[in-house]
């Protein structure tokens, strides 16, 4: 059996014609590798979460060839509706965003894990860190605590779950991490990439970057 990917797709419109169509249609189509779609119709919206052989990619495919398709009742409804997904697999490194604003025909995807790794995650969150002995949440999961920030240099203690990190580092003027010290106790390692649990935890950050990308598409509808 393959990898299996977790995707999520959320379609906003406000017909209910069309969305109970589309539950109809994605109940047939590639959205249950290995369980069968969760599918719900909100107030005004279709939210579906999934699972994909590797990827998602079947998936999105599916959604586009639909919206393209010319003889499908519910062409212009579905044209019209606002779209943001997500597609994960953490072992194999595979973070992806997709998103469709009114009036576009096909979906954006984005990879966002690509060449992405701790260090490269923990930079996206540096713009966000409080002040020193202070804390913030990434994601679900990651708690960030500041131990201490002198000019371009930052200690952190991270939780995860229950796991727990500390590393310290540096960063220069282009947002690039260097001087990179890392220490799981719980693994007793001194490298993200030897903690078992390391994917998901960058995926946990990265996934609050998608939030935030999709409230963007949201106040563009």
């Amino acid at each position: 059996m393959a990898n299996i990917a977790s995707g999520l797709v959320i379609i906003k419109s406000k017909d209910k014609k069309f969305l109970n169509d589309l539950k109809t249609k994605i109940s047939e189509g590639p959205f249950s590798y290995s369980e069968p779609a969760d599918i719900a119709i909100n107030v005004d919206s279709l939210e579906v979460n999934f699972t994909g052989r590797w990827s998602c990619a079947s998936a999105w495919d599916f959604l586009d060839e639909l919206i393209s398709n010319k003889k499908y009742l519910y062409q212009k409804q579905f044209i019209d509706s606002v779209i943001t997904g997500t597609g994960d697999e953490s072992s194999l490194n595979y973070h992806e965003r997709v998103s469709k604003g009114k009036g576009q025909s096909l979906l954006t995807r984005e990879d966002i894990a690509e060449d992405v790794d701790f260090w490269g995650a923990l930079s996206k969150v540096v713009p966000m860190l409080p002040k020193v002995g202070k804390s913030i949440t990434i994601g679900a999961y990651v708690n960030i605590t500041v131990v201490s920030h002198k000019k371009t240099q930052y200690e952190l203690s991270i939780d995860f779950q229950c796991q727990h990190v500390d590393c310290t580092f540096t960063v220069d003027k282009e947002g690039i991490v260097e001087g990179r010290q890392y220490s799981d106790e719980d693994e007793d390692n001194n490298s993200p990439e030897d903690s078992s649990y390391c994917g998901e935890m960058i995926q946990d950050i990265l996934d609050e970057f998608t939030n935030v990308a999709d409230a963007a598409v949201d106040a563009d509808a």
